[in-house]
């Protein structure tokens, strides 16, 4: 007798490969959707000033060129406002870093009366809207004299991601074997020892994690950075790009365009550094923690 093998191609084969063409279409659309403005802005910077207003728009310029970056480029007050954001995106994410680890470290490791409380309070902090600190933020650093120094953004950002570095890296080290704090402390390690020497070097990936995202939260910012800095020399280049809007008389679009792109490239070279990193922190330590 001869049997014939049920073809692979049933009446169940069809629906599971729809569906999966229809994800992969979403997704694909969604991609598209989410990446214009990105497109649109590169076509926008390497579009000629006089070209600029032309209607109907193109979606490519026949005509490209580089002048808005060249401009950009040699202009002081923009390269002065890079290195400022850099200077305190870098400041935010060592002491956001430092204050974070530590505090995380006693909450992942240490029973006290009131923790929980403590832990949600610290959480509630995000919940309330940032500008209505703005003011009162504003008078505390005009009353201790740091109004227009890059410190008072540095300790204002810390202030404000500090309890998302605090719950990432408390959900990472949790995962991190207790044993082994305890068999260090056996061999004589003090505390200090066991987080420089076990926690630290085996909380890489939740380090990057918190470090990356505090790091693109800072250099992002722009209402603080405007309310704070007046003085040209210390301003951060989110607020310096906001001056194009009006400059020589009108809106220089190309060269906000183009100065948006420049400002993107420190945090996608941050992204493409840390991605491995930046996954395994995320997944490790928020969804174990």
């Amino acid at each position: 007798m001869v049997s014939i093998a049920p073809s692979r191609r049933g009446p169940g084969w069809r629906g599971p490969r729809r569906q999966t063409v229809v994800v992969y279409v979403l997704l694909t659309v969604v991609t598209l959707v989410a990446l214009f403005p990105l497109f649109w802005t590169l076509s926008t910077s390497l579009t000629p000033r006089e070209l600029v207003y032309q209607w109907p728009p193109k979606i490519w310029p026949s005509s490209p060129t580089l002048g808005a970056y060249t401009d950009i480029i040699g202009q002081r007050q923009f390269l002065v406002s890079f290195a400022n954001s850099f200077i305190v995106s870098v400041g935010t994410v060592v002491l956001s870093l430092v204050a974070g680890t530590l505090a995380a470290y006693r909450f992942a490791r240490s029973r006290f009366p009131g923790k929980n409380f403590i832990l949600f309070m610290l959480i509630a902090t995000t919940m309330i809207p940032g500008l209505s600190n703005l003011i009162p933020l504003y008078v505390l650093m005009r009353n201790i004299g740091l109004l227009n120094t890059h410190l008072a953004l540095i300790l204002i950002y810390t202030a404000s991601f500090l309890p998302l570095v605090v719950w990432l890296m408390k959900g990472f080290i949790e995962s991190i074997p207790e044993e082994l704090d305890e068999s260090a402390i056996i061999d004589g390690a003090s505390r200090w020892q066991v987080l420089i020497r076990i926690i630290l070097p085996l909380s890489g990936p939740g380090l990057a994690a918190a470090a990356t995202l505090t790091f693109v939260a800072a250099w992002n910012e722009f209402l603080v950075a405007l309310t704070m800095i007046q003085t040209p020399d210390q301003r951060t280049i989110q607020p310096t790009i906001q001056l194009f809007v009006g400059y020589y008389e009108q809106t220089e679009w190309t060269l906000i365009a183009a100065a948006t792109l420049i400002a993107c490239v420190p945090v996608v070279i941050l992204f493409l550094l840390l991605q491995r990193a930046l996954i395994a922190g995320l997944t490790a330590g928020a969804v174990k923690g």
